[in-house]
């Protein structure tokens, strides 16, 4: 499924999917051992910052400089007009 500048969402929806995942496994462990909210609940923003970053980083505009449409091929020439290439 592509959403955005013609991008797969898939990495995206499984990286959020596991940090739910995670997070929904420490706040069960929270609950059964509550001796740990102290130890537990810095770690419940860790996990909002790192996926904060990765999903800015998948919505990002990608650059002019981006060769992933260009051919590379075509700059990847040894060859200028002064001199001719080796054959």
């Amino acid at each position: 499924m592509r959403i955005w500048h013609h991008r797969h969402a898939g990495p995206l929806l499984t990286l959020w999917g596991v940090a739910v995942a995670i997070a929904a496994g420490l706040y069960w462990m929270e609950n059964d051992q509550p001796a740990l909210r102290e130890m537990i609940d810095p770690l419940y923003y860790i996990i909002l910052i790192v996926m904060l970053i990765t999903t800015w980083r998948w919505f990002r505009v990608r650059g002019r400089k981006d060769r992933r449409r260009s051919d590379r091929r075509h700059t990847d020439r040894r060859g200028t007009d002064d001199e001719p290439a080796a054959s």
